[in-house]
């Protein structure tokens, strides 16, 4: 009996098993189809919400533009109700006619207001209407554009930019010049000296308390920064000339630190001998003939010296000494002047982990011996055999701005030639005094020591001998009382060329310029840090004031 009711125990088992197994695999369908409706029902709200987000976005795009169209309407309705509702012609130098309405020019400009208000005769015998300005064409309709619609006005050239400055100002058009000035800022380039110029001079004739004298002082700052940046070429623009001491002494406190990369060797030098690199353009901004009248050395080249066995490997760079036959030419030029104010940096790269060994060095020393010694040199030669290295000459802030200030001197024609540090500081001085004792005589001394109280007792008529005595007296004065602050640019770029005098303070004293100094610059050199003098009795044993 058990034996036949085994079959189908099993087959029932068997049936039992397979419906186990499809409920199982519904089960599991079950659960995938489930999360398969979860993931689409999340993607399905992550678009929805983001085709919310994309409508809110497309409806606020739409509405910015919307909100243009509107007001680019309105100041088209304007600019046409300008020209067709006309009741002022303005007229150019050239004799344009610029159609304007008279209640937008009084509205805006305060000049016009007065103008109109007071109906001068000039203006009521013509009937048409016109008014004659000096103005270009091409500026008054830049500036009566960017009365009405700033948008629509085009921008001019550079040279048209600066004159609308100046005619807006004339106007009283506060934001129209703000505008100008905005637009002029980003296009200076070439014209840096012409815009420096302009600027320099309605900053010094406007009223500090004016509401256009920041948008004048901005637009100088941006001149000069933009005149420094291109130098040496800005000299050759015919307004460099015309710049006044204060616009060129902001060009210079914008003078920048330089720095060149020397050509690399061209071979590996043999034990015990030198290689050199190929020499470099003058690095100076004095022009060819400049450069030989002060016999200055500017060019510079690297020079390594492979050593034979137990010696260092030396390194450095080398400048090139001044060419000339004429020695009684080398002996006029002042020792402080023939000096190339940089400094170098030295560095030799070593494989694998060893780190590069670096080094720098100031003029006139630029060459290290042992820059590696025997025993480190193993350990900086390369898998081919040679040893790299790299070096860079850096051109110092005075430097440069001492190169500036001459040029504007001979460009100026107050210098024929380049001036020593020394000679340049006391003539930077008196510019900025604007009278030159040393070239006055008794007369003109007088008057302006007994205005300060210094004029000495024992000056009568005809005291001719005291006249050197009464010189360096005034110019002591007239010195003391110079703006010498922190922040003003005749104060820096002063103690830059003091600094300049005392690392140069050895050749200043050979060569005389140092005891030249009035008492106030002598002072700033010796207090200096950088002050490189072997004895104090070099210094002092010269003086004669």
């Amino acid at each position: 009996m058990d034996d036949a009711l085994a079959p189908p125990i099993q087959r029932e088992l068997a049936a039992l098993d397979s419906i186990t197994q499809r409920v199982n695999m519904q089960s599991s369908y079950d659960i995938h189809t489930a999360r398969l409706k979860d993931a689409i029902r999340t993607e399905e709200v992550a678009h929805r919400k983001k085709r919310s987000q994309e409508k809110v976005r497309h409806r606020a795009e739409i509405d910015a533009k919307n909100d243009e169209l509107r007001k680019m309407g309105e100041q088209a309705r304007a600019l046409a109700s300008l020209a067709f509702a006309a009741d002022v012609k303005l007229v150019s130098n050239d004799g344009v006619i610029i159609p304007a309405c008279e209640a937008v020019l009084v509205a805006n400009s305060p000049v016009f207001e007065r103008l109109f208000a007071e109906r001068t005769a000039e203006l009521m015998h013509q009937k048409s209407g016109e008014v004659k300005l000096e103005a270009s064409a091409a500026v008054l309709q830049f500036v009566v554009a960017m009365m009405y619609s700033p948008s629509f006005a085009s921008a001019p050239s550079t040279d048209e930019c600066l004159n609308a400055c100046e005619l807006a100002s004339s106007w009283g058009l506060a934001e129209v010049f703000k505008s100008c000035v905005s637009a002029l800022s980003g296009v200076i380039g070439d014209e840096a000296s012409a815009v420096l110029a302009k600027a320099d001079r309605h900053l010094g004739a406007e009223d500090p308390s004016s509401p256009f004298t920041s948008g004048w002082k901005e637009l100088r700052d941006d001149a000069a920064r933009a005149l420094a940046r291109s130098m040496p070429h800005g000299v050759a623009h015919p307004s460099f000339k015309t710049l006044s001491l204060d616009a060129i002494l902001e060009t210079a406190s914008h003078v920048q630190h330089e720095q060149m990369d020397l050509p690399a060797l061209p071979d590996e030098p043999a034990g015990g001998q030198y290689a050199y690199g190929p020499w470099t353009e003058p690095m100076t901004w004095l022009a060819s003939s400049l450069i030989d009248t002060a016999c200055l050395a500017s060019s510079f080249r690297t020079a390594l010296l492979q050593p034979n066995s137990d010696l260092g490997l030396s390194f450095g760079v080398s400048q090139r000494p001044t060419r000339t036959a004429d020695k009684d030419k080398l002996a006029g030029v002042p020792e402080s002047l023939r000096i190339f104010e940089a400094d170098c940096h030295l560095s030799v790269t070593g494989p694998g982990d060893i780190k590069d060994k670096k080094r720098q060095l100031r003029s006139p020393l630029l060459h290290a011996s042992n820059f590696l010694k025997a025993q480190e040199l193993p350990d900086y030669v390369g898998a081919d055999g040679k040893v790299s290295v790299r070096a860079r000459v850096g051109l110092s802030k005075p430097q440069r701005q001492t190169e500036l200030l001459n040029l504007w001197l001979i460009a100026t024609e107050q210098a024929t030639s380049p001036l020593a540090p020394a000679e340049l500081l006391l003539c930077l001085r008196a510019c900025a005094c604007g009278f030159d004792p040393a070239s006055a005589d008794v007369d003109a001394l007088t008057p302006r020591l007994a205005e300060r109280g210094l004029l000495p007792s024992y000056v009568g008529d005809g005291a001719t001998c005291y006249k050197e005595e009464l010189q360096t007296c005034l110019q002591d004065a007239l010195f003391a009382e110079l703006p010498m602050k922190d922040g003003s640019a005749l104060g820096k770029v002063c103690r830059a060329l003091a600094g300049l005098i005392a690392r140069r303070c050895s050749a200043c004293a050979s060569d005389g310029s140092l005891y030249e100094l009035d008492a106030a610059a002598f002072s700033m050199v010796l207090a200096h840090d950088d002050l490189d003098v072997q004895s104090e009795s070099v210094v002092l044993e010269h003086l004669s004031w």
